[in-house]
């Protein structure tokens, strides 16, 4: 039993001493930035606010691009250079990376993956 814990140990350290941490997410949306000036939203309990831009959802060609993504709040990511932004379920990586960005289908709860570099 000793032995056995010692070894799983030893797993979890060398794990976390690689930076094993899950680097590939699940794609739950593509939108598209549309431009607006002086708008403002009005929201289900009446009040009106600002808005710093407004997201469209849209349908992206299937197919694998290398992109370099930048994290504008939880779960939602710019695609640098582009009017385009991304959903990622549980997806937690700051700054901006370089990214695959797998577009397998437009259709179902997950249209794809994300994989950080």
């Amino acid at each position: 039993m000793k032995h056995l814990l010692i070894a799983v140990s030893l797993v979890c350290l060398t794990a976390l001493l690689s930076g094993a941490a899950p680097s590939s997410y699940n794609v739950m949306a593509v939108y598209q930035r549309l431009d607006v000036t002086d708008a403002v939203g009005y929201t289900r309990s009446g009040d009106f606010i600002d808005l710093e831009m407004v997201l469209q959802k849209v349908r992206q060609n299937t197919g694998t691009y290398s992109v370099r993504l930048r994290r504008i709040g939880t779960g939602l990511y710019e695609v640098v250079g582009t009017s385009l932004y991304v959903q990622l379920q549980f997806c937690h990586e700051f700054g901006t990376q370089d990214a695959l960005l797998t577009i397998s289908s437009n259709y179902g709860y997950f249209l794809g993956k994300a994989e950080f570099k």
